[in-house]
């Protein structure tokens, strides 16, 4: 499970375990602090470009899906993870208007307020 295939964006929780958007293997691998294999991955994702905590939640800017989406840090407690977990912006629906996504490949949070980088339309969501 922890073969990496071009990994992207990563990012870790309070407790120091990291988490992968593992581009080619279309995941997001979570590595409890200290350890040297995955404990936990999501697999519903299609080409994962960045991930970023924000609290209890994990959020996830999965590229080709042209979707951002939201888990619940305790999703990573199983070995593995069979829903899609939130859609909170985009999917399957390209194009350049607001609720719409192209490319999201970028992730930030200031202010309560999330940014994402929707590259091929040369922008930055809030």
């Amino acid at each position: 499970m922890s073969q990496l295939y071009h990994p992207r964006g990563l990012d870790l929780d309070e407790s120091d375990n990291l988490y992968i958007a593992d581009y080619y293997n279309n995941r997001v691998l979570k590595y409890n602090k200290g350890a040297s294999t995955a404990s936990s991955n999501a697999n519903n994702m299609h080409h994962p470009t960045d991930v970023l905590v924000d609290g209890s939640d994990l959020i996830v800017a999965d590229t080709s899906h042209r979707a951002v989406t939201k888990f619940a840090l305790s999703d990573f407690s199983s070995s593995s993870i069979s829903h899609r977990g939130t859609i909170i912006a985009g999917f399957q629906s390209s194009g350049a208007r607001t609720h719409q996504l192209s490319e999201p490949r970028g992730l930030g949070v200031h202010g309560g307020n999330l940014y994402v980088l929707d590259r091929t339309n040369h922008r930055v969501v809030r």
